[in-house]
């Protein structure tokens, strides 16, 4: 059988749900031993790496956009960047245009394309942002992210979006009031937790670039933390996936995978012959290996505890 990929809306990584679903599976195989071709074996399945790359796909390049926009309109433009105004004064709006040369690593990531920037500016240090990637630079499976906020340091940018945020067309944030501006900036008071159970709840990534001292963006790195939900469907199945991230760290050495962090995936499926109820937390390595490991797991996903799965970050 094949089975979709996972999410639910509780925090099912508490010990007593962990207990309930991992109950449920074995109940499942129990009944349905003898059930279908396969019997218990269609019962289990791996974790999806999918929803991981997804995440990581959107979350890097936007952060890399952001960062590029910010220092454009302070005045330190990278060579691949053109910016329609340098905002002499603030508050301001200006738009920027960033064409991949396939150099930098966060953009590796969604290969060759152009992106740009539009965005409202209180200060150096304080924007709110719409990103659209076109093209080959299309993060996939979102190509616009509207009305992002985000606000800068000494050597570290901020910023933070959900689902709210990924849209089809593009809201240019000059357009907005400024009771609508001061909303959005509200969201920058999200409280992304260290610890990867705390963050099942959310509806929010929260992205931190870090220039590591230098104005060179191909040396950034990227720490993601949040939680979101992820739809996965095809022929005879459907999932809802609950998704949590923390400490999820993306560098210029490695464009295959996270090397540091842990991630936690909770799967509700309606899946011919049986139904998906699963959970599993998942840790990075520093291997440049394109793998993710499964450090434990319950229901469905039971077996795959010790395995490591594959991320294809390198496939479109």
């Amino acid at each position: 059988m094949h089975c979709a990929a996972h999410k639910h809306s509780g925090q099912v990584h508490r010990q007593s749900n962990g207990m309930l679903i991992t109950c449920m599976a074995l109940g499942l195989i129990l009944a349905l031993g003898g059930c279908g071709s396969g019997g218990v074996r269609d019962i289990f399945k791996d974790p999806s790496g999918a929803p991981i790359k997804d995440t990581v796909r959107t979350a890097v390049p936007l952060a890399y956009a952001a960062s590029v926009a910010m220092a454009s309109v302070a005045g330190t433009r990278p060579p691949n960047a053109w910016v329609s105004n340098r905002c002499p004064i603030y508050p301001c709006a200006s738009m920027v245009t960033i064409t991949d040369d396939d150099s930098t690593m966060p953009l590796r990531l969604a290969s060759l394309g152009t992106v740009r920037v539009y965005g409202f500016w209180n200060s150096p240090d304080k924007a709110i942002l719409s990103v659209s990637f076109s093209g080959a630079a299309a993060s996939d499976p979102i190509s616009t992210v509207s009305l992002v906020p985000v606000s800068r340091s000494t050597d570290s940018l901020k910023i933070v979006y959900g689902g709210v945020n990924m849209t089809t067309t593009v809201t240019d944030p000059q357009t907005l009031s400024a009771a609508e501006l001061d909303l959005i900036y509200l969201r920058m008071q999200s409280t992304v937790s260290t610890e990867v159970s705390d963050n099942m709840s959310m509806d929010a990534w929260e992205v931190v670039r870090n220039d590591r001292g230098t104005t060179d963006v191909s040396d950034d790195t990227y720490s993601i933390g949040g939680g979101g939900e992820y739809i996965e469907s095809g022929p005879g199945s459907f999932s809802v996936l609950v998704l949590a991230m923390a400490g999820v760290m993306m560098g210029p050495d490695c464009a295959l995978n996270p090397t540091s962090g842990s991630y936690m995936i909770n799967e509700l499926g309606n899946t011919s012959p049986v139904g998906v109820v699963a959970n599993a937390f998942i840790g990075f390595h520093s291997a440049c290996d394109g793998k993710a490991d499964v450090a434990l797991a319950s229901g469905n996903y039971m077996l795959s505890t010790g395995k490591s799965i594959p991320l294809n970050f390198g496939n479109p």
